[in-house]
């Protein structure tokens, strides 16, 4: 039986990155471990202004992609809920369309999408978010560890997740939230997971993501998240999930 994944690439005026960023996921997939699996990329323009248009349009007559045009932007959140409703794979992925990911992360991504149910990669070189930026991460991973009885190195990571699983889920976070949601969710169904390292490109400890809209809604998200798994879908939500270990590491190029 054939094994479906799509790579979900979010693009917001991307047009300086998009290019070696799609040019490095069609690498991957030519050097795929099993050609058998089917991979799609999609790639979802949130309204940029920009030519990111343009540049995606012109790959897509030499390589095989779908592109997506939000009318007016939506965010990466409300892009990738309205790609998962559309999905028709085993398994989706989401990936910044800035080109932060090593080409090692995504090698694997595709590699062992079909190792466990959830593929959770955890970033090794994650002093490159900054002090303030790190701090926090790892204070609201260990509020998701101790609160839903469910450990994950980096909640917030890049995910490998099952389609059916999360067109069984609602999804409230509109913004960076939406991850880490989507991933405890899906756990909590009783799945099985496997964490796998991998490692960022880029210095982001300028971004803008760490906004007070996104602090705020990452906390109403993980008091919503509380209530609905634990009161109001409990039955739903009632299972842990099952670690299946994956002994990988982080190779320099």
């Amino acid at each position: 039986m054939k094994k479906s994944l799509t790579i979900l690439v979010c693009a917001f005026n991307e047009a300086k990155n998009i290019s070696n960023t799609l040019e490095k996921f069609f690498y991957c997939i030519k050097n795929r471990k099993d050609k058998q699996t089917k991979v799609k990329v999609v790639v979802v323009d949130d309204g940029s202004s920009d030519n990111t248009v343009s540049i995606v349009e012109s790959i897509s007559k030499k390589k095989e992609l779908t592109l997506i045009e939000n009318n007016t932007n939506i965010g990466m959140g409300g892009s990738i809920k309205k790609l998962i409703m559309m999905c028709d794979t085993d398994k989706i992925t989401f990936v910044p369309g800035d080109n932060d990911l090593s080409e090692q992360l995504v090698q694997y991504s595709i590699d062992y999408a079909f190792k466990a149910d959830v593929i959770s990669f955890y970033l090794v070189n994650d002093e490159l978010r900054g002090n303030v930026r790190y701090f926090i991460s790892k204070f609201h991973n260990l509020l998701y560890c101790f609160c839903f009885n469910q450990y994950l190195i980096y909640f917030n990571g890049p995910k490998v997740l099952p389609v059916k699983c999360l067109k069984k889920v609602k999804l409230n976070a509109s913004k960076f939230a939406l991850i880490p949601e989507m991933s405890i969710k899906v756990m909590k169904m009783g799945v099985t997971f496997t964490e796998i390292p991998g490692e960022r490109l880029n210095d982001d400890q300028d971004s803008l993501s760490l906004s007070f809209g996104s602090i705020f809604e990452a906390f109403y998200i993980f008091i919503f998240t509380l209530i609905e798994i634990y009161i109001l879908k409990r039955k739903k939500y009632g299972k842990k999930s099952q670690r299946i270990l994956t002994k990988l590491k982080v190779v320099d190029d």
